[in-house]
Protein backbone atom coordinates (compact mmCIF):
# COMPACT_ATOMS: atom_id res chain seq x y z
CA UNK A 1 0.00 0.00 0.00
CA UNK A 2 1.43 3.40 -0.98
CA UNK A 3 1.97 6.22 1.49
CA UNK A 4 -0.80 8.26 -0.13
CA UNK A 5 -3.23 5.35 0.18
CA UNK A 6 -2.34 4.88 3.84
CA UNK A 7 -2.94 8.58 4.48
CA UNK A 8 -6.31 8.47 2.72
CA UNK A 9 -7.33 5.39 4.73
CA UNK A 10 -6.44 7.07 8.03
CA UNK A 11 -8.38 10.21 7.08
CA UNK A 12 -11.41 8.19 6.03
CA UNK A 13 -11.33 6.20 9.28
CA UNK A 14 -11.15 9.49 11.18
CA UNK A 15 -14.30 10.63 9.38
CA UNK A 16 -16.05 7.32 10.13
CA UNK A 17 -15.11 7.56 13.80
CA UNK A 18 -16.76 10.98 13.94
CA UNK A 19 -19.91 9.49 12.41
CA UNK A 20 -19.85 6.58 14.87
CA UNK A 21 -19.58 8.99 17.80
CA UNK A 22 -22.55 10.98 16.48
CA UNK A 23 -24.53 7.75 15.95
CA UNK A 24 -23.83 6.58 19.51
CA UNK A 25 -24.97 9.95 20.86
CA UNK A 26 -28.19 9.76 18.88
CA UNK A 27 -28.95 6.23 20.12
CA UNK A 28 -28.21 7.19 23.71
CA UNK A 29 -30.50 10.22 23.56
CA UNK A 30 -33.31 8.22 21.96
CA UNK A 31 -32.94 5.45 24.56
CA UNK A 32 -33.02 7.98 27.41
CA UNK A 33 -36.08 9.68 25.95
CA UNK A 34 -37.83 6.32 25.54
CA UNK A 35 -36.98 5.26 29.09
CA UNK A 36 -38.48 8.48 30.49
CA UNK A 37 -41.55 8.55 28.23
CA UNK A 38 -44.93 7.64 29.73
CA UNK A 39 -47.15 8.38 26.73
CA UNK A 40 -47.93 5.22 24.74
CA UNK A 41 -48.17 6.92 21.34
CA UNK A 42 -44.98 8.90 21.82
CA UNK A 43 -43.21 5.79 23.11
CA UNK A 44 -44.16 3.94 19.96
CA UNK A 45 -42.67 6.71 17.82
CA UNK A 46 -39.49 6.83 19.88
CA UNK A 47 -39.11 3.05 19.70
CA UNK A 48 -39.37 3.21 15.90
CA UNK A 49 -36.78 6.00 15.78
CA UNK A 50 -34.47 4.05 18.07
CA UNK A 51 -34.77 0.95 15.90
CA UNK A 52 -33.95 3.01 12.80
CA UNK A 53 -30.96 4.59 14.54
CA UNK A 54 -29.62 1.15 15.41
CA UNK A 55 -30.07 -0.01 11.82
CA UNK A 56 -28.06 3.03 10.74
CA UNK A 57 -25.33 2.25 13.25
CA UNK A 58 -25.16 -1.34 11.99
CA UNK A 59 -24.65 -0.02 8.47
CA UNK A 60 -21.90 2.29 9.64
CA UNK A 61 -20.27 -0.62 11.46
CA UNK A 62 -20.41 -2.69 8.25
CA UNK A 63 -18.91 0.15 6.20
CA UNK A 64 -16.03 0.59 8.65
CA UNK A 65 -15.23 -3.12 8.67
CA UNK A 66 -15.35 -3.26 4.87
CA UNK A 67 -13.08 -0.23 4.67
CA UNK A 68 -10.54 -1.78 7.06
CA UNK A 69 -10.59 -5.10 5.19
CA UNK A 70 -10.39 -3.56 1.71
CA UNK A 71 -7.38 -1.33 2.55
CA UNK A 72 -6.78 0.20 -0.89
CA UNK A 73 -10.44 0.71 -1.87
CA UNK A 74 -11.82 4.23 -1.41
CA UNK A 75 -14.57 4.88 1.12
CA UNK A 76 -16.87 6.08 -1.66
CA UNK A 77 -16.43 2.76 -3.48
CA UNK A 78 -17.22 0.84 -0.28
CA UNK A 79 -20.41 2.85 0.32
CA UNK A 80 -21.58 2.49 -3.29
CA UNK A 81 -20.91 -1.25 -3.25
CA UNK A 82 -22.86 -1.58 0.01
CA UNK A 83 -25.77 0.34 -1.51
CA UNK A 84 -25.84 -1.99 -4.50
CA UNK A 85 -25.86 -5.04 -2.22
CA UNK A 86 -28.82 -3.67 -0.27
CA UNK A 87 -30.62 -2.72 -3.49
CA UNK A 88 -30.30 -6.24 -4.86
CA UNK A 89 -31.50 -7.77 -1.58
CA UNK A 90 -34.50 -5.42 -1.42
CA UNK A 91 -35.61 -6.10 -4.99
CA UNK A 92 -37.48 -9.36 -4.26
CA UNK A 93 -39.26 -7.70 -1.32
CA UNK A 94 -40.71 -5.06 -3.62
CA UNK A 95 -41.80 -7.64 -6.18
CA UNK A 96 -43.70 -9.67 -3.57
CA UNK A 97 -45.79 -6.70 -2.46
CA UNK A 98 -49.54 -7.11 -3.06
CA UNK A 99 -52.28 -4.53 -2.91
CA UNK A 100 -54.11 -4.66 0.41
CA UNK A 101 -51.17 -6.22 2.24
CA UNK A 102 -48.76 -4.47 4.53
CA UNK A 103 -45.29 -3.73 3.16
CA UNK A 104 -42.72 -6.23 4.55
CA UNK A 105 -40.58 -4.89 7.39
CA UNK A 106 -37.49 -6.00 5.52
CA UNK A 107 -38.36 -3.59 2.71
CA UNK A 108 -38.57 -0.60 5.06
CA UNK A 109 -35.37 -1.68 6.79
CA UNK A 110 -33.64 -1.64 3.41
CA UNK A 111 -35.04 1.83 2.74
CA UNK A 112 -33.63 3.07 6.06
CA UNK A 113 -30.23 1.62 5.23
CA UNK A 114 -30.22 3.12 1.74
CA UNK A 115 -31.25 6.55 3.00
CA UNK A 116 -28.54 6.46 5.64
CA UNK A 117 -25.85 5.47 3.15
CA UNK A 118 -26.97 8.27 0.80
CA UNK A 119 -26.64 10.70 3.68
CA UNK A 120 -23.28 9.24 4.73
CA UNK A 121 -21.89 9.67 1.22
CA UNK A 122 -23.05 13.30 1.07
CA UNK A 123 -21.49 13.93 4.49
CA UNK A 124 -18.24 12.37 3.31
CA UNK A 125 -18.11 14.54 0.19
CA UNK A 126 -18.70 17.67 2.28
CA UNK A 127 -16.04 16.56 4.75
CA UNK A 128 -13.56 15.87 1.94
CA UNK A 129 -13.91 19.42 0.62
CA UNK A 130 -13.91 21.05 4.04
CA UNK A 131 -17.38 22.50 3.71
CA UNK A 132 -20.31 22.29 6.14
CA UNK A 133 -22.92 19.63 5.53
CA UNK A 134 -26.53 20.65 5.07
CA UNK A 135 -29.03 17.77 5.03
CA UNK A 136 -31.48 17.89 2.10
CA UNK A 137 -34.74 19.64 2.96
CA UNK A 138 -37.65 17.26 3.53
CA UNK A 139 -40.36 19.75 4.38
CA UNK A 140 -41.23 23.44 4.22
CA UNK A 141 -40.25 25.13 7.45
CA UNK A 142 -41.35 28.40 9.00
CA UNK A 143 -38.30 30.61 8.68
CA UNK A 144 -39.49 32.68 11.65
CA UNK A 145 -39.88 29.69 13.99
CA UNK A 146 -37.96 30.11 17.21
CA UNK A 147 -37.38 26.39 17.84
CA UNK A 148 -34.04 25.07 16.50
CA UNK A 149 -33.86 22.07 14.14
CA UNK A 150 -32.40 19.93 16.93
CA UNK A 151 -34.63 20.95 19.84
CA UNK A 152 -35.61 17.43 20.92
CA UNK A 153 -33.49 15.67 23.56
CA UNK A 154 -32.89 12.63 21.35
CA UNK A 155 -31.19 14.72 18.65
CA UNK A 156 -27.58 15.92 18.75
CA UNK A 157 -26.95 19.37 20.13
CA UNK A 158 -25.58 20.56 16.77
CA UNK A 159 -26.49 19.68 13.15
CA UNK A 160 -23.23 17.84 12.52
CA UNK A 161 -23.79 15.64 15.58
CA UNK A 162 -20.49 16.58 17.18
CA UNK A 163 -19.85 18.06 20.59
CA UNK A 164 -17.37 20.85 21.07
CA UNK A 165 -14.36 19.80 23.09
CA UNK A 166 -14.36 21.29 26.53
CA UNK A 167 -11.62 23.79 27.26
CA UNK A 168 -8.87 22.37 29.37
CA UNK A 169 -9.87 18.74 28.72
CA UNK A 170 -7.20 16.19 29.52
CA UNK A 171 -5.48 14.52 26.55
CA UNK A 172 -6.68 10.98 25.76
CA UNK A 173 -4.81 8.05 27.29
CA UNK A 174 -2.72 6.07 24.80
CA UNK A 175 -3.99 2.50 24.48
CA UNK A 176 -1.23 -0.09 24.09
CA UNK A 177 -1.47 -3.40 22.28
CA UNK A 178 0.05 -5.07 25.35
CA UNK A 179 -2.71 -3.80 27.65
CA UNK A 180 -5.40 -5.10 25.31
CA UNK A 181 -3.66 -8.47 24.96
CA UNK A 182 -3.35 -8.80 28.75
CA UNK A 183 -7.03 -7.95 29.24
CA UNK A 184 -8.08 -10.60 26.71
CA UNK A 185 -5.77 -13.16 28.33
CA UNK A 186 -7.19 -12.54 31.81
CA UNK A 187 -10.72 -12.81 30.40
CA UNK A 188 -9.92 -16.22 28.92
CA UNK A 189 -10.32 -15.09 25.30
CA UNK A 190 -8.21 -17.10 22.81
CA UNK A 191 -5.71 -14.54 21.40
CA UNK A 192 -5.23 -16.42 18.13
CA UNK A 193 -8.92 -16.00 17.33
CA UNK A 194 -8.92 -12.20 17.38
CA UNK A 195 -7.24 -9.41 15.46
CA UNK A 196 -7.09 -6.10 17.33
CA UNK A 197 -6.27 -2.79 15.64
CA UNK A 198 -5.70 0.28 17.82
CA UNK A 199 -6.52 3.63 16.27
CA UNK A 200 -5.94 7.11 17.74
CA UNK A 201 -8.23 8.58 20.40
CA UNK A 202 -9.09 5.28 22.05
CA UNK A 203 -10.75 3.72 18.99
CA UNK A 204 -10.31 -0.07 18.78
CA UNK A 205 -11.27 -2.42 15.94
CA UNK A 206 -11.80 -6.07 16.90
CA UNK A 207 -12.33 -8.76 14.29
CA UNK A 208 -12.14 -12.55 14.36
CA UNK A 209 -14.14 -15.43 15.84
CA UNK A 210 -15.83 -16.36 19.11
CA UNK A 211 -17.43 -19.72 19.93
CA UNK A 212 -20.54 -18.28 21.57
CA UNK A 213 -22.39 -15.03 22.20
CA UNK A 214 -21.25 -15.15 25.83
CA UNK A 215 -17.60 -15.48 24.79
CA UNK A 216 -18.00 -12.60 22.34
CA UNK A 217 -19.47 -10.35 25.03
CA UNK A 218 -16.73 -11.44 27.45
CA UNK A 219 -14.04 -10.38 24.97
CA UNK A 220 -15.74 -7.04 24.30
CA UNK A 221 -16.08 -6.36 28.02
CA UNK A 222 -12.37 -7.08 28.46
CA UNK A 223 -11.42 -4.62 25.71
CA UNK A 224 -13.71 -1.90 27.03
CA UNK A 225 -12.23 -2.29 30.53
CA UNK A 226 -8.78 -1.17 29.34
CA UNK A 227 -7.97 2.39 30.35
CA UNK A 228 -8.13 4.80 27.44
CA UNK A 229 -10.51 2.74 25.28
CA UNK A 230 -13.41 4.94 24.24
CA UNK A 231 -15.01 2.90 21.47
CA UNK A 232 -14.79 -0.77 20.44
CA UNK A 233 -16.04 -1.56 16.97
CA UNK A 234 -16.49 -5.26 16.50
CA UNK A 235 -16.63 -7.59 13.57
CA UNK A 236 -16.35 -10.72 15.72
CA UNK A 237 -18.24 -13.61 14.13
CA UNK A 238 -19.77 -16.40 16.25
CA UNK A 239 -18.75 -19.86 15.04
CA UNK A 240 -18.85 -23.11 17.00
CA UNK A 241 -15.49 -24.98 17.21
CA UNK A 242 -16.55 -27.50 14.56
CA UNK A 243 -16.97 -24.69 12.00
CA UNK A 244 -14.45 -22.15 13.32
CA UNK A 245 -11.83 -21.39 10.62
CA UNK A 246 -9.11 -20.79 13.25
CA UNK A 247 -9.81 -24.09 15.03
CA UNK A 248 -9.98 -25.97 11.73
CA UNK A 249 -6.65 -24.46 10.61
CA UNK A 250 -5.04 -25.46 13.93
CA UNK A 251 -6.35 -29.01 13.59
CA UNK A 252 -5.09 -29.23 10.02
CA UNK A 253 -1.65 -28.01 11.11
CA UNK A 254 -1.59 -30.60 13.92
CA UNK A 255 -2.46 -33.39 11.52
CA UNK A 256 0.20 -32.23 9.09
CA UNK A 257 2.85 -32.36 11.83
CA UNK A 258 1.95 -35.96 12.55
Amino acid sequence: MSMDTQTDLKRELAFLREQMHASDQKIARLQNALDDCEDRLESSGLAAMLRAARLERDQLNTVIMRQVDSNAVSLQAVILDRQETIRQAAGPQALRWQRGHSTPTAYWDAEIRQAYLDDLLRRFHAWQHGRPYYPPATSVRDTHAAAPDYAHPWYPASPDGSDQAQAGAEPPVTVSDEALADALKHAGCPPDHLTIVVEPDGFVLATGYAHSEAEREQCLAALVSVEGVREVLTGIVIADPAHCPVCQAAQATGRARH
